[in-house]
């Protein structure tokens, strides 16, 4: 059973009937924020305050709540008087990815959805208006989605600007153009995202067959319509321990690269160019074995590492798998990661000899009382 809470103000219900009586040239249609959500109340109000500072009008707000255990309820509890926001708690804890396809399929009805991991937040008042506005410049009926640039927040309060890859500050991509261009645009952010409801009904995306799921979805319906990329950032990624690429859940990076190989054999289906897809899922490899071998260095120089142990598994499982399946990165990447494999092994073996000598030395200290 899911327990619904909505609240609706008069206003909010004029301006929809006012919107949907304009002319086209005039209309604005309603984009709904999903911000997902389990047991990470302290964060959360963050990732609210940003959908609610959105200076559009015909907007709707919902919460899906994956049934937190902690103080989640009354966080929300204080926003619902708003009346644009609407809070779904499942009453046990069906999955994040079914937690995703609920909202955006049972409870969503904007033509147009964000989505906003409860981490996460967007930190521009005009992020949705700005949006809109460009998206209806290009044509609604054309555009898949629209992404922006964003921040990246580090635990030590570092914030590290991404952008897309673009010559202008706004880039038009054709049907496809997006996906054979993804790897020399080298960037996403999905806080960032708007996209078609409906185009992306249309693949069934969240379920546990699908890792990367946000990635898959975008490159899938980039292949149907076509897409805007704007650097300037408007939202807001932070990086914490417990997510898949800050935790030491190395396998599970591994399987993401079915992300690539789903959006490759569907590409083929449509019909494009063979040899070009081909290149594309070469490129896929490499990018996602490197970005891999980024997360690894990444994690140890910022001491997310609790054991030195289990740093040094990690960087060996990855020698094991790349060899094995032949794969290759990027010269920098495999230098680092040569160069901190070794520096960890003999940093293990000091501190098993170091450990050893304490423990001899201790011995003979009780050895002389």
């Amino acid at each position: 059973m899911v327990e619904e809470i909505l609240t609706t103000s008069k206003q909010n219900i004029f301006v929809r009937l006012f919107m949907g009586a304009c002319s086209y040239n005039t209309y604005y249609p309603r984009v709904t924020i999903i911000i997902t959500t389990y047991n990470r109340a302290h964060l959360l109000e963050n990732a609210i305050n940003g959908a609610l500072i959105q200076n559009y009008q015909n907007l709707e707000i919902i919460i899906a709540d994956n049934a937190s255990s902690d103080n989640t309820s009354g966080i929300v509890a204080k926003y619902l008087s708003r009346g644009n926001i609407k809070y779904i708690r499942h009453d046990r804890n069906i999955g994040s990815l079914a937690n995703h396809n609920s909202a955006l399929r049972d409870y969503a009805s904007g033509e147009w959805v964000i989505f906003v991991s409860d981490d996460d937040y967007l930190d521009t008042d005009t992020f949705v208006t700005d949006a809109i506005d460009l998206i209806k410049d290009y044509g609604f009926e054309k555009v898949a989605f629209l992404q922006t640039g964003f921040y990246t927040l580090y635990p030590d309060g570092e914030k590290v600007l991404g952008v897309p890859r673009i010559e202008k500050d706004i880039d038009y991509f054709k049907c496809g153009q997006y996906f054979l261009d993804y790897f020399n645009i080298r960037h996403f952010s999905f806080t960032t995202t708007i996209f078609n409801r409906d185009l992306a009904l249309k693949f069934n995306i969240f379920n546990d067959d699908h890792y990367g799921t946000d990635v898959e979805l975008m490159l899938l319906m980039s292949l149907y319509n076509d897409v805007i990329l704007v650097k300037k950032p408007y939202g807001v990624y932070r990086i914490h321990d417990g997510q898949l690429y800050g935790s030491s859940e190395q396998e599970n990076l591994f399987k993401m690269f079915s992300t690539y190989e789903s959006v490759y054999l569907h590409a083929l289906k449509l019909g494009f160019d063979g040899a070009a897809v081909k290149k594309w899922l070469n490129d896929a490899q490499v990018y996602h074995y490197t970005c891999i071998a980024d997360n690894i260095i990444y994690r140890h120089n910022r001491h997310y590492e609790l054991f030195l142990s289990e740093a040094i598994h990690n960087v060996s499982l990855y020698y094991s798998i790349i060899q094995r399946h032949k794969v290759q990165i990027h010269k920098q990447a495999r230098l680092r990661l040569f160069l901190l494999h070794h520096q960890l092994k003999l940093r293990h073996t000091l501190h098993i000899i170091y450990k050893s000598l304490e423990r001899s030395f201790a011995k003979m200290l009780r050895g002389n009382r």
